[in-house]
């Protein structure tokens, strides 16, 4: 279920929680989604957060 909402998500859509392997992440946004390597990717802080989808929790969008 995660992966689909990857797929619908537009680049540049806030993500008010994030939640991966149990650590969560407030305020991010979503940069991309690559279906062929399961990968997304998204602006946390000053930096770049890239995980595999399979690891993602859990994703609440503004």
């Amino acid at each position: 279920m995660i992966e689909q909402t990857l797929r619908i998500l537009d680049p540049g859509t806030p993500v008010v929680n994030l939640a991966i392997n149990g650590a969560f992440y407030f305020n991010v946004v979503f940069a991309s989604y690559n279906r062929e390597e399961g990968v997304a990717t998204f602006f946390f802080g000053p930096g770049v957060l890239t995980v595999e989808a399979n690891k993602i929790d859990a994703i609440t969008t503004a």
